[in-house]
């Protein structure tokens, strides 16, 4: 027992003084190399070398002997970092190399993926790939790190608190001490070290196994809400998905999730695994409907790229879409295994896990550079004629593709002579002082398209009425912010089949000169229906009328086979004034 003891206090000893030296040298790379060199590509790999090495080392020293943790830190921050730091030549400054945040990801999947491995292969008796372990170890580096950054939030909670104590007798000490600016990055790395080194120590009490059993006891409801989605979607039209990048977004989220949840109810093995009826048969049916996740995410991606082109973050999101769809698949073909579906899947997450950090290596080399791809894409859509001279994003090639982005945009500069829409892109490229600027001059030149587009599609009722001229003028952020909306509307299409966007003319104020119009639209999203008045000859939206989300192209198929009137409200409002003082329908 003094034995151990000793050992737990030179840990702790060792992990500190880790924790402190981090913590000054992130101090040194953020506020003093920046002013000592001009190269941003340095600065960057020094950072990310250094913070990782020493996220590794901390993390490893306890399941390692220090021997083998600076191993383990070696062999997987070295190659890493060394990735990381030629991605990031793909942009003149590396600052926009991080803003794009997808390589970034891409690089901390790459280091979380290898750890466990590294461990697994380093600890003696159990082996790279034995499952057990890589479970053990992954969710112990999450719990331990959890665990540790919640003690140095209470430690500089208390901090304040006695500085606060202290300042009101007159004593700044504390305060004198935060004043040197190395001094909260010494004490932030120390105290992560300190609680790391201590929650090592009790492992065997402080372990994932409480966590992961209530993690579980989400499972069902996962399940219930995929179930109904799967149901509902058909019914709803598929139309409402395809095409909406967030919908995308949202079904990978929800796959990672219940990916996440069947892989903690069958546990590391089978004596740890959920033995409750309810919890074992709910991952059973959520590894059914796993793959329709993610089929119909990918599914999403893929309209939306033939639609307007790859884009990086289009791209992050196909290839995230991809890997749902790889567990998806993986999880289903395991159910063909019988009573041993529990085991291949565990199997599966070994090889998915590899395949994943595969994914990652090739995202940070120039196999699957994302700017390059995007770029490429984007010139040619232009040149097959699929997309105009003023629907290619000048802005993204010029400031946010790094060079790739740059070489396309010389391309398309020659083409420019050309093409008067392209030229009048490059003139308001070359006026834009920021993003919100580009985006806004761009929308204003293809505003009156959007509006001429938009009144050929619009369905109108009653038959033989007409728009009013004028109706959606003058340009206006929210007018434009409208046009879209609806013309957004017109993709979809209703439980009928019809384009899901309609306009309804009628005299809805009584109390206003000539008729308004009620914009109908098929948009999954909409809460409201906007009310159209014209006042003066310019358009303005006076009402928003609540509808349930989803109703809309319900209410288009309606008003389409004759079934609506046009009628007073049932209700009395109280008038004082000119004003109506009443309850809403």
């Amino acid at each position: 027992m003094q034995n151990e003891t000793g050992q737990d206090l030179t840990r702790r000893l060792i992990l500190a003084a880790l924790g402190a030296v981090a913590g000054l040298a992130l101090w040194f790379l953020t506020d003093k190399l920046p002013d000592l060199t001009d190269n941003s590509h340095l600065v960057l790999t020094l950072s990310a070398l250094i913070a990782s090495s020493f996220a590794i080392l901390l993390i490893t020293i306890g399941p390692l002997p220090l021997q083998k943790a600076l191993l383990a830190t070696a062999i997987i921050a070295l190659p890493a970092t060394a990735l990381f730091a030629t991605a990031s030549l793909r942009f003149t400054e590396a600052s926009g190399f991080l803003d794009t945040g997808h390589g970034l990801v891409a690089y901390l999947a790459l280091l979380f993926i290898a750890l466990p491995f590294t461990l697994a292969a380093l600890r003696p008796g159990d082996g790279w790939r034995h499952y057990p372990a890589l479970f053990t170890h992954a969710w112990e580096i999450v719990v331990r790190y959890g665990v540790a950054l919640l003690f140095t939030c209470i430690f500089w909670l208390l901090i304040w608190l006695s500085d606060a104590v202290l300042k009101i007798v007159g004593i700044t000490l504390i305060s004198d001490l935060l004043d040197f600016a190395p001094m909260p990055f010494l004490l932030t790395g120390t105290m992560i070290g300190l609680g790391l080194s201590v929650v090592w120590e009790l492992h065997r009490y402080i372990s994932p196994d409480l966590f992961l059993r209530l993690l579980r006891l989400l499972l069902p409801m996962v399940l219930v809400v995929s179930a109904i989605f799967v149901a509902a979607a058909p019914l709803r039209g598929l139309s409402n998905l395809f095409g909406s990048f967030s919908a995308a977004a949202t079904l990978m989220a929800m796959a990672i999730a219940a990916a996440t949840l069947i892989t903690i109810t069958i546990d590391r093995d089978a004596p740890h695994a959920a033995t409750a009826k309810l919890l074992s048969q709910s991952a059973w049916a959520l590894s059914l409907i796993l793959p329709v996740l993610g089929g119909l995410a990918l599914w999403a991606v893929m309209q939306r790229a033939s639609q307007y082109g790859w884009t990086p973050m289009r791209l992050a999101a196909g290839v995230s879409a991809g890997i749902t769809l790889a567990y998806g698949i993986a999880y289903a073909l395991a159910l063909l295994s019988g009573r041993r579906w529990q085991a291949r899947i565990r199997s599966a997450n070994t090889a998915l896990a590899l395949g994943l950090a595969g994914l990652a290596v090739l995202w940070l080399s120039p196999v699957l550079n994302a700017e390059r791809i995007s770029a490429k894409s984007q010139l040619a859509r232009y040149e097959s004629g699929s997309a105009t001279g003023d629907q290619i994003d000048l802005w993204a090639l010029s400031k946010e593709w790094g060079k790739p982005g740059a070489a396309v945009l010389e391309l398309l500069r020659e083409k420019a002579p050309n093409d008067s829409a392209l030229s009048e892109n490059f003139a308001i490229l070359a006026d834009a002082s920021g993003r919100w600027t580009y985006d806004n001059r761009q929308r204003r030149t293809s505003f009156s398209d959007d509006v001429a587009a938009l009144r050929e599609k619009l369905i109108l009722r009653p038959e033989g009425k007409h728009l009013p001229d004028g109706l959606f003028d003058p340009y206006t952020e929210i007018s434009t912010h409208l046009v879209e909306n609806t013309l957004t509307g017109c993709e979809f299409t209703t439980p009928q089949g019809v384009p899901g966007c309609l306009a309804l003319i009628a005299d809805f104020l009584p109390n206003h000169p000539g008729d308004e119009v009620l914009l109908v639209l098929n948009n999954m999203s909409n809460r409201y229906l906007p009310l159209l008045l014209q006042d003066g000859g310019s358009a303005t939206m006076e009402y928003n009328i609540p509808i349930r989300p989803g109703a809309g192209g319900i209410l288009i198929d309606q008003i389409l086979a004759g079934d609506y009137q046009i009628t007073p409200a049932p209700f009395n409002v109280l008038v004082t004034d000119g004003a109506a003082i009443g309850i809403l329908p």
